[in-house]
């Protein structure tokens, strides 16, 4: 085996590593080597393995696969997952003291070789060592299967109706994993997670096996486990913990397919429910993946009534005051239209979306039923985001000739004074579709009174030259910018016009400091008129430069840096090199006893 070590360590180089991890974990792995942080290091074939201590966890379990010198794959318990500064800082130190890495058996090999009487002695020691992983000894686990005889044919999984659900031991090693964390750590998600996908992964283990019942024990297990810690898995930043959530409604999606026993279906379902109720109790974060669309796949006419009257409670106990409750009321309704859409009547339907918010499906109903005048009294009620949707089925219904003077009453009388409408947007998109550009080009123009910008004065320049009106409008464009006070959008409109003097005129008038929203105008005008008017373009540069200089601002030491450049250049272009010469003195002078700044002047080859 050291041969095949050695070899390795021959082939491999800290270059491949650092291509590996990248050159920034590789810096740090340096550190992490040369400190001592990496330890019981062990080699098995082409595995090499360690733990490693953290700068603010750990210790982590570290592994890479070598072959032939390239590294095939890595693992980390740190929240990177894998090639990090730890796999590098192992790396390194195998490559530089092989010695201390221990060969050993593949553990799974040296198992297969122990005879039962050892496997007993062995649980025994581990128990004595880890008396938690008692617990572990309640829970079924997969086995390997035999392979099967060749010519024999494949076989669909059983829905192992003799095996009953069983949560409860998953369940407690899920609660298990929570209990053991601390918030306060900074990888606490990751641990949890991490201890949650080693269950999971059993489950995954019987989906192989072919024995979806067991498969559907762990998924549920898990999945009641995180939802009882649901308020910390909603300080789950990273998503860690949240995607078990989505895993285990992907697990028990899969063991639907094979499962015909009622009662264990009717259970895995009100886990798909609980999944997405916890979900709309946490905000809608995605808790719950894609358990909705589960539930309407796999569950049959009467499954979808015991599910429906569940949810029938549940919107009783959400009726109250305050957003929250009727956020989380529409939320829960629609799940149960989409349930009970073949068996609610009409009438059941319209009364579930009168009394939950649900006006859009209501209007849908309403006009399949030929209701009009109803669905248009319900349209004269909505808020303006509500009645766009509501507009949208119109049109797929072809009576939007009824609903558009709604639209254009409620987007001439606003809630709000001087308040951007949507509704302005969409009826100029609308008109815009059907080519009525006259009503197309009233609403771009509210929209640039409402909120002026290059944008809406390119649409606006579109549609009036259509209409032959561009000469009439661009004046008055003009003059409104001015009389606003708006030099940023109107400066971005003269330079669109390729109005130079115009622009570098407004830009002089505007009050420079190093935390002025306008510095970044001037700086645009600068870079636009350095042909036209390279002096403006020098000033701006120079101010830039100094106000750098003199703040000692090294994150900006580049730009400062990259300006001296371009004053250079636009020196030499008026042929004034002779106040370059001068003025670069002067810098250079300025700066001497500032070693980062005459780093960035190197690498422009200024110096």
């Amino acid at each position: 085996m050291m041969g095949k070590k050695t070899e390795a360590k021959v082939i491999l180089t800290p270059q491949k590593i650092r291509s590996y991890v990248g050159a920034q974990s590789y810096e740090r792995g340096e550190d992490y080597a040369q400190s001592g942080y990496i330890y019981d290091g062990r080699v098995s074939g082409d595995i090499i393995k360690a733990r490693s201590r953290g700068s603010s966890g750990g210790p982590y379990r570290v592994s890479a696969t070598v072959t032939d010198g390239q590294i095939i794959l890595s693992d980390c318990s740190c929240p990177i997952g894998g090639a990090c500064k730890h796999v590098a800082a192992m790396l390194l130190i195998w490559l530089d003291a092989p010695e201390e890495f221990t060969e050993v058996k593949d553990g799974r090999k040296s198992l297969a070789n122990r005879s039962k009487e050892e496997l007993l002695a062995l649980v025994e020691h581990m128990l004595d060592r880890e008396p938690d992983l008692e617990d572990v000894l309640d829970m079924p686990l997969p086995t390997k299967q035999k392979k099967a005889d060749k010519g024999s044919a494949t076989k669909t999984p059983a829905s192992n109706t003799a095996i009953k659900l069983d949560p409860k031991p998953y369940h407690r090693q899920a609660v298990k994993a929570f209990s053991g964390a601390y918030e306060g750590d900074y990888n606490w998600s990751y641990d949890v997670a991490h201890e949650l996908e080693a269950i999971v992964n059993i489950g995954h283990g019987f989906l192989k096996q072919k024995s979806p019942v067991q498969a559907a024990s762990v998924f549920q297990g898990v999945a009641e486990g995180v939802i009882d810690h649901s308020e910390e898995t909603q300080n789950d930043q990273d998503g860690e913990i949240l995607s078990i959530g989505s895993e285990c409604a992907d697990g028990i999606d899969k063991c639907l397919n094979f499962i015909t026993e009622a009662s264990i279906r009717q259970s895995l379902l009100g886990t798909l429910l609980d999944l997405k109720l916890t979900d709309i109790e946490m905000g809608g974060v995605d808790f719950d993946g894609s358990a909705q669309d589960h539930l309407l796949t796999h569950a049959s006419l009467d499954e979808k009534k015991v599910l429906a009257a569940r949810l029938r409670k549940e919107i009783g106990s959400a009726k109250g005051g305050g957003y929250s409750s009727d956020w989380r009321r529409t939320l829960i309704s629609g799940l149960l239209l989409e349930l009970e859409a073949a068996s609610l009547t009409d009438e059941e339907y319209l009364k579930i979306c009168r009394e939950n918010g649900h006006t859009v499906d209501l209007i849908e109903r309403l006009l399949k039923l030929k209701r009009l005048d109803e669905a248009l009294a319900e349209a004269k009620q909505m808020d303006d985001r509500t009645l766009i949707s509501a507009a949208n089925v119109f049109i797929q219904h072809k009576k939007m000739d009824t609903l558009e003077p709604i639209l254009v009453q409620k987007e001439a009388h606003p809630r709000k004074t001087n308040e951007f409408s949507n509704l302005t947007q969409w009826l100029r998109d609308f008109y815009q579709g059907r080519q009525d550009w006259d009503k197309a080009l009233d609403y771009t123009l509210k929209l640039f009174t409402a909120r002026a910008s290059l944008a809406h004065y390119q649409e606006i320049e579109t549609l009036a030259r259509k209409l032959k009106r561009w000469d009439e409008l661009h004046p008055q464009l003009i003059a409104q910018l001015i009389a606003r006070k708006e030099p940023t959008t109107l400066i971005t409109v003269y330079l669109h016009n390729k109005n130079f003097d115009a622009a570098v005129e407004v830009a002089s008038g505007l009050s420079y400091s190093y935390f002025n929203s306008y510095s970044d105008i001037r700086t645009t005008v600068a870079l636009a008129v350095e042909a036209s008017h390279p002096r403006f373009a020098l000033g701006i540069y120079r101010g830039q430069c100094e106000e750098i200089i003199k703040r000692r601002d090294r994150r900006s030491y580049d730009l400062a840096c990259r300006n001296l450049l371009k004053v250079k250049q636009l020196y030499a272009s008026i042929g004034e090199t002779h106040v370059w010469d001068a003025y670069f003195v002067n810098i250079r002078e300025n700066t001497r006893q500032m070693p980062a700044f005459r780093d960035e002047l190197r690498k422009v080859k200024l110096v």
